[in-house]
Formats: C-alpha cells, sequence, structure tokens
C-alpha cells in the first residue's frame, strides 16, 4: 500500500501572492471555498495558476498583491500596539504575511481567502475615513428624525441585531444604532431615534425605527 504524502512547495512569497490576487479577479473578485456554479474554488484556481498558467498573473495583480500584503501585515503591528490580544487566525495572518517562500499547501489554501481579508480591511478603512471627516458634534437631543446614509452593519450574536453606522445627510453628523434587519451600506433612509449619548464622534441612538427608504442617487 502506497503511503499518502503531503505535497511539499517552494513557491516564492511575490508569486504566490500574485496569484491569489488573479483568482481574486478571475472568480469576478469574490471568493469561492468550494467550486460553485460552473466556477472554481480560489484556492484550486490559484494553484492551477502557479503550477500551470503563470502568465495568467499581470502586473495590475503583481502590485495589488504587494499593497494588500503591506496594508494586512501593518493591521496585525497596529492590533499588537493597540494592545489586542491576537487570536490563532491573526497570529497566522502575521506569519504568512511576513513568509518570503511558501512551503505548505495550508498556507497556500489560506492565502487564497486574503484578497477577501484586504478588501474588508479596504472598506472599513474608507468607513473609517468617512466617520473621521464627520462633524463633532452630537446630532441633537431627545427624540431626533434624521435622512442618513449607511456606511457599516454588522450582526452581532451576542445581542441578535444588527449594529448600524450612519451619517446624517444634513449635518453630516455620525450616529450608530441596533436594528433588527440589516441595512445594506449605501442604503439612504428616514429614521426615528432617540439620542442616547454622544461619544467619540458618534451620537449613539436607541429606539431607533425606519419610516421610509430612498433610491440611491447614481
Amino acid at each position: 500500500m502506497k503511503k499518502n504524502t503531503t505535497p511539499v512547495y517552494s513557491i516564492p512569497a511575490d508569486q504566490a501572492w500574485a496569484a491569489a490576487w488573479t483568482a481574486w479577479r478571475l472568480n469576478s473578485n469574490q471568493y469561492l471555498k468550494l467550486n460553485r456554479d460552473g466556477l472554481v474554488a480560489n484556492k484550486i484556481m490559484m494553484m492551477g495558476i502557479l503550477i500551470n498558467q503563470p502568465e495568467l498573473i499581470t502586473d495590475q495583480d503583481r502590485e495589488q498583491s504587494r499593497v494588500a500584503r503591506d496594508r494586512l501585515g501593518i493591521d496585525v503591528n497596529l492590533r499588537v500596539l493597540k494592545g489586542e490580544e491576537l487570536n490563532e487566525w491573526t497570529k497566522l495572518q502575521a506569519n504568512i504575511c511576513l513568509l518570503e517562500t511558501f512551503t505548505s499547501a495550508y498556507d497556500l489554501a489560506v492565502l487564497a481567502s486574503y484578497p477577501k481579508s484586504y478588501s474588508k480591511l479596504k472598506n472599513n478603512d474608507l468607513v473609517e475615513d468617512r466617520l473621521s471627516a464627520c462633524q463633532d458634534h452630537p446630532v441633537g437631543t431627545g427624540r431626533v428624525q434624521l435622512t442618513v446614509e449607511a456606511i457599516k452593519c454588522i450582526y452581532s450574536q451576542k445581542h441578535n441585531c444588527w449594529f448600524v453606522w450612519a451619517i446624517d445627510l444634513d449635518t453630516n453628523c455620525a450616529v450608530m444604532f441596533s436594528y433588527r434587519e440589516e441595512i445594506a451600506p449605501g442604503a439612504r433612509f428616514t429614521l426615528l431615534g432617540r439620542v442616547r449619548f454622544y461619544q467619540d464622534r458618534t451620537t449613539r441612538l436607541n429606539r431607533v425605527t425606519v419610516l421610509e427608504q430612498h433610491q440611491l442617487v447614481a
């Protein structure tokens, strides 16, 4: 009986990162863990590119992957500087960003998901930029009616609700509130809510009711 052997690779990091971005691009900027709807999982496509079709990698893929590698590495460093306790996934991210040669199938499979991680990080950077550009005062007092644009929405399993960050279109003030349904970033709507407190350039609202959805301006 033949013994199963674990394949060992020796792939330069720049080439591996670039191939991950090529797979991301060819899958229309989405990450697939498994083959689906005629599309190939990113990790499988990435390995095919590395082994059989390196010519599919473009200069833009290489440049984008370099930028992303640097940014993902910086993200870990910032967490350390803030005194955060790193979980196993973040520790793995730190190690992969430092690798100069990929030798294991596992590390390559994890790398295939990093374009998605970078996309989320980049979107969060944009959100933080918009929040930092907001006015540094509360949106009002007591009961308020606002027309806002949602810029971030995160589900909380602990509280079984969605936390929404939005910007008041009239005053350019940031607000945050919990809601029973997901509100997609970019959605514009009118809400009623009560000002609870103001902290870190953001007014916290409670008892929020969405009154009306507005079509986005193209």
